[in-house]
């Protein structure tokens, strides 16, 4: 009785590891996009935040201050991990390492005024481009104190 050996022939394995190169070529790419989703969405939260908390403590104070990071622990974060930067009232965003929104407080003699506006970076950064196309900065034009602001 002679013994025969069962396996699979190399013309099987080689067409499993081509379905399996397939199926991630197609895979790969949808996660990826995805974690970029994520990444944009979470920007977009700490900017609202930042809005919320920069917002509160002007009602609160009657008064602003030269410091973002003073007004917004999230402001205090993002710089604390290196993902801002914190200059005399504004604030820098960064997204894919690079300089992408701006927020920043416009003092006047009547009037403090909250802005966030679009940096171009002029380098080609997909990160960025995305925040800067899901952020409408017209909707965040936000009166702190003076006659503009709502009684």
């Amino acid at each position: 009785m002679k013994y025969q050996k069962s396996a699979f022939t190399m013309i099987e394995l080689i067409f499993v590891i081509v379905i399996i190169g397939i199926l991630a070529s197609v895979a790969i790419p949808k996660l990826m996009g995805t974690r970029d989703d994520a990444k944009v969405a979470s920007k977009m939260m700490k900017i609202g935040n930042i809005i919320g908390e920069i917002t509160s403590y002007a009602t609160s104070k009657g008064t602003t201050d030269t410091n973002l990071s003073k007004m917004s622990n999230t402001v205090d974060e993002l710089v604390s991990f290196g993902m801002a930067s914190d200059e005399e009232n504004q604030t820098k965003i960064k997204m894919g390492g690079v300089d992408c929104i701006k927020i920043k407080i416009i003092h006047n003699a009547t009037n403090d005024d909250l802005n966030v506006s679009l940096i171009n970076s002029g380098a080609s950064n997909n990160l960025c481009k995305y925040l800067q196309k899901e952020v409408s900065a017209q909707l965040y034009q936000v009166h702190l104190r003076g006659n503009l602001v709502a009684q």
